[in-house]
C-alpha cells in the first residue's frame, strides 16, 4: 500500500499577496528608513572589502589603486582586514607594493591599526605568518608594538612565543630580533 502524497504547505498571505505578517505602512516606512541605511552601508562595506581583497590577494597593485580611486573619499574605513590580506598574499614583493600603496594614502593609518576578525593588528598577522619584510615595513610605517590581539598578546609577545617554538628546533627567529 502506497501512502498518499503529502500536501504542499500553505502560508498566510498579506494584503499584497506576500506571505508573512502584514505590516502597517507607517511602520514599514520607518523600519525601512532606519534599517535600510544600516543594511545598505553593511553591504557596501562588504563589497568594498571583497573587491579590494581580490586585487590585494592577486598582487594586482594597478587594479587595486584603480579600485581605490573609483571608490572615492575614504574606502579604507570600510575595508577592515584589507591590509592583513595584502600582507599575506603569495608574492611578497607584490604584497609589499600593495601595503605601501595602502599606507601612502591619507587614510592609510586607519588600515595600519585596523584589527581583523580575530582581533589581530596587521603587525600581529605579519608576525604570525613569519613575514619579516612585512614586519619591518609596518614598523617603519608606525605600527603600534603595544597593540593587543583578542588574546591580549602584543606582536612582540607573539614573536617570543614563536621564538620559543623555533628554539626547541634549534633555530633562531629573526622576527624577535627585528621587533
Amino acid at each position: 500500500v502506497t501512502p498518499p502524497p503529502l500536501a504542499q504547505p500553505r502560508f498566510p498571505r498579506g494584503p499584497a499577496g506576500r506571505s508573512g505578517a502584514a505590516v502597517p505602512p507607517a511602520a514599514a516606512s520607518a523600519g525601512a528608513a532606519a534599517g535600510g541605511k544600516l543594511r545598505k552601508d553593511s553591504v557596501k562595506a562588504g563589497l568594498v572589502a571583497r573587491m579590494l581583497r581580490s586585487h590585494a590577494n592577486a598582487g594586482n597593485d594597478k587594479g587595486f589603486q584603480a579600485e581605490l580611486r573609483r571608490l572615492g573619499e575614504n574606502p579604507l574605513e570600510d575595508a577592515a582586514g584589507l591590509l592583513h590580506m595584502a600582507l599575506l598574499g603569495n608574492d611578497e614583493a607584490s604584497a609589499a607594493a600593495i601595503v605601501r600603496s595602502i599606507l601612502a594614502r591619507p587614510e592609510g593609518h586607519v588600515a595600519l591599526e585596523a584589527p581583523d576578525s580575530s582581533g589581530r593588528s596587521p603587525l600581529h598577522a605579519a608576525v604570525a605568518a613569519n613575514r619579516r619584510g612585512m614586519c619591518q615595513l609596518l614598523l617603519e610605517s608606525g605600527a603600534d608594538l603595544a597593540a593587543r590581539d583578542s588574546f591580549g598578546r602584543t606582536p612582540l609577545e607573539l614573536a617570543r612565543t614563536r621564538r620559543l617554538d623555533a628554539s626547541l628546533r634549534q633555530n633562531e627567529d629573526p622576527i624577535v630580533e627585528l621587533l
